[in-house]
């Protein structure tokens, strides 16, 4: 979890929500407090970097540090996970099943932590139930066509792509983005209407989610990359990809 660069998202608040609350974003694209004890409160996508009261624009940090945060926990170095007993904290110990066990700090010092979601999530062997995630990020600019983005994922234990969902936050000036998805070297999505796409005219802080996803299983030690086919005019910025998956039973 090394590096300083931070991602900020809007969102609008869907209960009172205090700084350092860990959220997720539900269905109706609203964040609420997560909770590790249950699918629907769950997986966790960000962090509150502010006090707001239900209904407010609370300013989302996805990925970076938390800075003037007093924890209360352990050492620097340590992980901390989504608590499975109070709605929006973290905990030092992972959740034992079948709660789930998702990762998103390590402690920088007393008053800072590192906050990302991205490729934490692994749900112990034979947790079929069990959705899993993995986001690639490009913060700033989009990059140009056909150039990898976040590197590539390679799972340990083969399952299924079960959704894939896309956020860009600062729209261009005209066009279309487009994501594809390769599966060591080939697209996922055969049918070219199935990837991922945001117009220019869908405005700021857009999620899109693939309709239909046409190659779903991964093999253990496979590689997924993500790219662009299509970039919209202007200066884009800031595109988040996250796989929702499971493992299959071991």
């Amino acid at each position: 979890m090394a590096g300083n660069q931070q991602l900020f998202l809007n969102f609008e608040a869907g209960e009172d929500l205090t700084r350092g609350n860990v959220l997720f974003l539900s269905s109706d694209l609203i964040v609420k407090k997560a909770k590790a004890d249950a699918d629907a409160t769950m997986f966790a996508m960000g962090i509150a970097e502010e006090t707001v009261l239900s209904g407010d624009t609370v300013t989302v940090m996805v990925s970076g540090l938390i800075e003037n945060f007093t924890h209360g926990f352990g050492s620097p170095g340590d992980l901390l996970y989504v608590s499975e007993a109070t709605a929006g904290a973290l905990t030092s110990a992972a959740p034992a099943s079948p709660n789930i066990a998702q990762q998103v700090a390590q402690i920088e010092s007393t008053d800072i932590l590192m906050f990302g979601t991205i490729g934490f999530i692994d749900t112990a062997a034979g947790d079929s139930d069990k959705i899993d995630t993995v986001r690639f990020e490009n913060l700033g600019s989009l990059p140009a066509l056909n150039k990898n983005i976040g590197g590539a994922w390679t799972p340990a234990r083969p399952g299924t792509i079960t959704n894939v969902v896309v956020h860009r936050r600062k729209k261009g000036t005209a066009g279309t983005t487009k994501v594809d998805l390769n599966k060591n070297g080939v697209t996922i999505f055969t049918t070219q209407t199935n990837r991922p796409t945001i117009n220019e005219t869908d405005g700021d802080n857009f999620v899109v989610t693939a309709p239909a996803i046409d190659i779903t299983t991964f093999a253990a030690l496979d590689y997924i990359q993500v790219q662009l086919d299509e970039k919209e005019k202007g200066n884009p910025k800031d595109l988040s990809i996250t796989l929702e998956f499971q493992y299959d039973v071991v």
